[in-house]
């Protein structure tokens, strides 16, 4: 009980409670919600996360408190000593000393913020994991006590008469954005039919086909930290591009607005060089099982491998480390996932599985272009329409065309994945031929999905990749102006320091995204021929290749004619030592500047040296420096 001849003193204690260090924007009083203790944990989260759906960036809530604790005289007379002084260094050390264990209430700021963005399967999308994942920068929550000091004779306390709450945000998206957002994706679900759909593994499919199919990998941003868009779901439905985060993001609102339980995980993956790098995939609920899936690193990839996959898979167990769920009050600490059952084994290891062998097919829009076919293929079983990569994968086996024809015949086989068996052998079609330059062609059985660049395949493939290169650079003027151009597709994104295998070729990551560079480093096996590529487009990145490693292919007896590219600027030392059978070597590029000792030394004597316009006095002289004899003959032709 307070005696009306009490001491009072006035306190606003901002410093030393702080919860974090963030910048906090200036609310208007009238603005600020009010709670009290018995109402502020239930009621307060649902104001929070309307303020964080409106992308607000600053907001307050205030909870009425008027709690007392008991403290010392001895305290109190410190505090006043320090005050008169004011030192408060040392009356911020008092209070938080007589308020310690007896203030539970001045971390209900981020109490209130954990049950906000906590995960729920209520159908909507832009909550729990969707709105932890649109946090940008520096976030959080600082609580301001007022309080009173007061006392006499033995009895004194500290009176906690109101908290207020600031909280503070920076977004990947605006909110004119997230608007746009939904609407686009609301688009989609329903062009998808998802509310039409009763089976788990239904939805499941068709939102990871359509992301899988239309969205890349954002590696012309990769490497700006500037640009913080990439992150959200927003650039990848809207712009079509997007980081691991963002596919994540997107997968997780779909999904969660059609009814899927989801969740977005958090952890590790290997990148090319076999170094664990951050990442971020899905877990959704099936069939009352919990499966991971990673929409990302299945992007272009035909047909998907890290589809609905448990936590033993070697899909999953090989190449990705979990850290667990995002935890909102420390980004270096993870929730646990020990609440969800997740299953071991993939979806598939317990399905009776069916014959594909009755369905329709049809094929249209079929083309081939350097040795690469693609085509709009539907196929229908017992009513339904099957979903490629998913349900079939597709195999080109032939392609015929009479010579001065445009046009020819092609043949593909429909294989069953998933929760379909057996083949559908020899599908033919008509074929446009876009390259219109063989009579007569056929492919090596290339499978579409097995893109050059891809550097998890098997030996096969990379012999694949390697037919590939040859079909289409080979076939082009050595001596031409036009580019030649190898495209590649990565299951990850590419970054500066990477060592790249790519349609036989091996090269070296020297500059990652917008107006990337590469160098070849070597080849996978000896070549009679090489042609050194002009840009490789790396996820529809251009990369220009404009340097030869150092030995990149020394020692290759097999080598009679090289080709190098028009963006080469510096050849590296023995970067052909030894290929003795090299005689004949033809120069597109106008611009190199430096040729690396021993480059050239011990290839053909008499070599052949095609150099451009222009340059044959100053290469003469670079390349002789590089190991090229006095007797090579050097010419424009």
């Amino acid at each position: 009980m307070i005696r009306k001849n009490q001491n009072l003193i006035s306190l606003l204690l901002v410093i030393a409670l702080v919860l974090a260090c963030i910048p906090v924007k200036n609310v208007s009083a009238e603005d600020i919600p009010v709670y009290t203790a018995a109402n502020i944990l239930t009621d307060a989260p649902l104001y929070v996360k309307n303020q964080l759906k409106a992308r607000n960036t600053a907001f307050s809530i205030k909870l009425e408190l008027n709690k007392k604790i008991e403290i010392t005289k001895d305290t109190f007379d410190s505090y006043i000593a320090a005050n008169s002084t004011g030192d408060k260094t040392a009356m911020n050390s008092i209070i938080n000393s007589a308020l310690d264990g007896q203030f539970p209430e001045r971390d209900y700021g981020w109490d209130i913020l954990e049950k906000a963005v906590e995960h729920t399967e209520d159908g909507l999308g832009n909550e729990g994991d969707y709105l932890i994942n649109s946090f940008h920068g520096e976030y959080g929550c600082n609580s301001v006590p007022s309080m009173e000091m007061g006392g006499s004779g033995s009895e004194y306390f500290i009176n906690i008469k109101e908290i207020t709450f600031n909280y503070s945000f920076e977004y990947f998206t605006t909110k004119a954005e997230e608007d746009t957002f939904t609407t686009e994706a609301a688009s989609v679900m329903k062009t998808l039919g998802l509310s039409s759909m009763t089976s788990d593994y239904d939805k499941v499919s068709a939102i990871y086909s359509y992301i899988a199919e239309n969205i890349t990998y954002d590696n012309e941003h990769l490497d700006d930290d500037s640009y913080t868009l990439k992150q959200s779901a927003y650039a990848a439905l809207i712009n079509k591009t997007a980081v691991c985060q963002g596919y994540a993001s997107l997968f997780y609102y779909m999904a969660e607005s059609c009814g899927l339980d989801c969740r977005i995980v958090k952890g590790s993956s290997k990148n090319f060089n076999g170094e664990w790098e951050f990442h971020a995939w899905n877990l959704v609920k099936v069939d009352g099982k919990y499966y991971y899936i990673d929409v990302t690193w299945d992007s272009g990839r035909e047909p998907y491998e890290y589809f609905l996959e448990g936590s033993d898979s070697n899909k999953f167990k090989n190449d990705h480390v979990v850290s667990g769920l995002d935890d909102i009050s420390s980004g270096d600490h993870y929730h646990d996932m020990s609440a969800y059952d997740i299953s071991t084994s993939s979806y598939y290891s317990s399905k009776t599985l069916t014959e594909i062998n009755n369905a329709s097919v049809t094929v249209k829009n079929a083309v081939y272009d350097n040795g690469k076919c693609s085509a709009d293929i539907t196929v229908v079983l017992n009513g339904k329409k099957l979903i490629r990569n998913i349900d079939y994968k597709v195999t080109f086996t032939e392609f015929k065309i009479e010579k001065g024809a445009k046009s020819g015949k092609g043949y593909l086989n429909i294989t069953g994945i998933g929760l379909y068996q057996s083949t559908i052998g020899k599908v033919s079609c008509d074929m446009t031929d876009a390259s219109a330059e063989e009579t007569t062609t056929e492919t090596k059985e290339e499978k579409t999905t097995e893109k050059s660049g891809d550097n998890n395949k098997d030996s096969k493939d990379e012999k694949t990749s390697e037919d590939k290169n040859s079909n289409s650079s080979e076939k082009k003027n050595e001596s031409s102006d036009e580019d030649t151009v190898i495209n590649a597709v990565f299951d990850q994104p590419v970054k500066k320091g990477y060592n790249l295998q790519i349609a036989g070729s091996k090269y070296k990551v020297t500059k990652a995204g917008k107006g990337g560079t590469l160098t070849i480093t070597g080849v996978n096996k000896k070549q009679a021929k090489v042609v050194i590529p002009d840009v490789i487009k790396i996820d529809g990145v251009k990369y220009k290749v404009n340097a030869i490693g150092a030995k990149a292919f020394k020692g290759n007896t097999k080598l009679e004619t090289l080709v190098i590219g028009k963006n080469i600027t510096k050849i590296g030392a023995k970067a052909f030592y030894g290929c003795r059978k090299l005689s004949k070597i033809t120069i597109k590029s106008k611009s190199i500047k430096s040729v690396g000792g021993k480059s050239f030394t011990k290839i053909k004597t008499k070599a052949k040296v095609i150099v451009p316009k222009g340059k044959t006095s100053k290469y003469k002289k670079l390349f002789r420096k590089g190991g090229v004899s006095n007797k090579a003959k050097f010419s424009t032709k």
